[in-house]
């Protein structure tokens, strides 16, 4: 093969997460891997394989380390081990591979490994930390996720779509309130001129709480300067590194006296070839059974459907520093997003590679 169609196939000690390394990330629901069947699928580019052992959910880079076909093709034996399709090589969650057939000497297994991940199951999500861990690493801590993702007593149907977008420009969209009342103004940005009059000559007044983590808290609303009237106050967050928390405005107490509470959760995962999953997950602690309820949550695919068009056709796909783009003080949240992801994961990069290079 010519030298410059040469593939470079990233094996399990150059496996990286390029673009979100060293973070838990939502990669699958929960309800799509099925027991006793592997599930391949992209992360950051890199191929990854899941399965379940009773209740725990083993990963893999999702490449053998024998002729580098995907382990996902195989099947789960009944060790628990995947076994890949070609040569019938196992290995365990672990990474370290439990058997090599028609080859002499049973310690010779144990000496090959495959990519080790690491991965949780959460909230109906599962979660993959986004780093091939050693043989004996301890898999890194999860951050706490909201209450309304863990706790019991909370309902919603989550869907999930891939767009043909950097992750980082999705995930800036989805905690950008300027633009709900225009690009939203059919749906959940409708109600918001009933009380104000002209949304487009109104002031949007917000107020934004950063934390030593990255995350942060706002409250925002619009407000008419001659009116006086104001929307009701919105609150969002975001969830480092991928994600965001919108409370979507609800009245009324439960039978036990509790308020209603309406959450919309969402975080937006690399895939490969530049492409991203969006997960939008909502979370409200009443309507559990109510089909009217279940019919909210799917509206939540025709909010998701107004913005793909902005976020698939920006350019660059990946978010710029923050000074190469015009912004406002109403853009305070997307500049907070903007500052965290090139501080962490453009500067910070960089400066690990220029490191490794002065140690070479």
């Amino acid at each position: 093969m010519p030298k410059d169609q040469t593939v470079e196939i990233p094996t399990r000690g150059r496996a990286i997460f390029a673009s979100i390394p060293d973070h838990w990330v939502p990669i699958a629901f929960s309800k799509n891997l099925k027991r006793g069947k592997p599930l391949g699928l992209y992360v950051d580019d890199i191929p990854v394989v899941l399965w379940r052992v009773a209740e725990d959910i083993r990963a893999l880079v999702d490449q053998c380390p024998h002729r580098s076909v995907k382990l996902s093709f195989g099947k789960i034996a009944e060790d628990d081990t995947i076994q890949c399709a070609f040569h019938a090589w196992r290995f365990g969650g672990d990474g370290i591979c439990t058997r090599i057939p028609l080859v002499s000497g049973s310690e010779r297994p144990a000496k090959v490994t495959a990519g080790r991940l690491a991965a949780q199951e959460i909230g109906g999500l599962i979660w993959l930390y986004t780093r091939v861990l050693s043989r004996d690493e301890a898999v890194p801590d999860m951050p706490a996720l909201p209450l309304s993702m863990t706790d019991p007593g909370w309902f919603g149907t989550a869907i999930v779509r891939e767009w043909q977008a950097h992750w980082s420009r999705a995930i800036q969209t989805m905690l950008d309130v300027a633009h709900i009342p225009f690009v939203h103004s059919k749906t959940i940005g409708a109600g918001l001129g009933r009380k104000i009059g002209k949304v487009d000559e109104a002031h949007l007044k917000l107020d934004l709480t950063p934390n030593d983590d990255g995350s942060f808290a706002m409250t925002w609303g619009l407000v008419d300067p001659d009116s006086g009237g104001e929307s009701d106050i919105g609150r969002l967050g975001f969830l480092p590194p991928n994600g965001m928390s919108l409370t979507v405005p609800v009245k009324g107490t439960l039978r036990n006296g509790d308020a209603k509470s309406w959450f919309l959760h969402i975080w937006c995962t690399p895939t490969r070839d530049g492409k991203s999953n969006q997960f939008v997950v909502p979370r409200r602690n009443f309507g559990g059974g109510n089909p009217v309820w279940k019919a909210a949550d799917a509206l939540n695919i025709v909010v998701l459907n107004e913005d793909k068009r902005n976020v698939e056709t920006a350019w660059p796909s990946r978010v710029p520093a923050p000074t190469t783009e015009i912004s406002m003080p109403t853009d305070a949240s997307t500049i907070a997003f903007q500052r965290y992801h090139w501080t962490t994961f453009v500067k910070g990069q960089e400066s690990d590679r220029q490191q490794k290079k002065r140690s070479e």
